[in-house]
């Protein structure tokens, strides 16, 4: 989808206020995601099943070499043992700074100088949820997270693959955004209504449709408020990173939003065709918090 530009507008005063979004049109777009074949989906499950066992006999077997003081069996109803083991505390070793620093340096790909730039950025968190209608608009509910002030806001970008966490910047902040997005479509709607009827209740859609017209030919938003109402410079602020990484990376969003359905699918196959069995001994070690046994 080709980024031109995002227009805003407070509906009620009908300001329109343009935005350049030449910034993120000259970054470069990251490397697309592979996109996941069912059987490359039921791979990934099976390994990772096969792990985790692997690691929690590995944990079984690390409880069990560790010294009891004293051992006691409790046996459930259902005939699962639970063993209780009191075992001397390990020692703490704290880990080395600069070993941090450097593992950091190479995660990132980055000098610990820039790094430590990085840190000047001010972080603010976006507090928002999102009904989408369909692939043709969405409702926001943007929330100040000072004043608790909420304000409806419509866009024409369709958001039903925005991830429910996300990390965006801009050249002076760092946002961090936690929300939901609800998708509707009318053919949902329909089912819906269908199934209250059923059931003897009167069905309503909850199908909504914006107060405005959107444009077909770019990408806008506007913010549906009073015209006297003291809208915060940040929700635009805010808005404008988050929409524009979006539309940024929309394309890799989408194969990671299908690569995740992909794999639930297969993992309750893989649930249905390798029933997780309930351990007939489950080990506890645990150390007291005081006396010397805890020294």
């Amino acid at each position: 989808m080709k980024l031109i530009k995002i227009k805003r507008l407070n509906l009620a005063v009908i300001l329109f206020l343009s935005i350049s979004v030449s910034a993120i049109c000259a970054t470069e777009k990251p490397e697309l995601p592979i996109l996941l074949t069912p059987a490359k989906a039921e791979q990934i499950v099976k390994e990772r099943r096969e792990r985790s066992e692997a690691l929690e006999e590995t944990k079984r077997k690390i409880a069990l070499e560790t010294v009891a003081l004293d051992e006691r069996v409790i046996r459930r109803e259902d005939g699962q043992e639970l063993v209780l083991r009191r075992v001397a505390a390990a020692k703490k070793v704290l880990p080395d700074p600069t070993e941090a620093i450097a593992s950091d340096e190479h995660a990132q790909g980055l000098p610990f100088s820039e790094l430590v730039a990085e840190q000047k950025l001010q972080y603010e968190s976006i507090s928002l949820r999102a009904n989408v209608y369909g692939d043709e608009y969405s409702e926001i509910t943007w929330r100040d997270n000072d004043t608790k002030q909420a304000v409806t806001v419509w866009t024409n970008i369709s958001l039903n693959h925005l991830r429910p966490i996300v990390s965006v910047s801009d050249e002076l902040f760092q946002y961090s955004y936690f929300g939901f997005v609800t998708s509707y479509t009318r053919e949902g709607e329909e089912r819906w209504i269908e199934m209250a009827e059923k059931y003897g209740y009167k069905g309503e859609s909850r199908w909504k449709y914006p107060p405005v017209r959107l444009s077909s030919d770019y990408y806008e938003y506007f913010v549906d408020a009073p015209s006297d109402a003291d809208i915060p410079e940040k929700l635009y602020r805010q808005l404008d990173a988050l929409l524009g990484f979006y539309l940024t990376n929309e394309e890799s969003l989408e194969i990671e939003h299908l690569n995740s359905a992909m794999l639930s699918n297969a993992h309750r196959k893989d649930l249905a065709e390798n029933p997780r069995v309930k351990p007939e001994r489950v080990i506890m070690n645990y150390t007291p918090l005081r006396g010397k046994d805890a020294e």
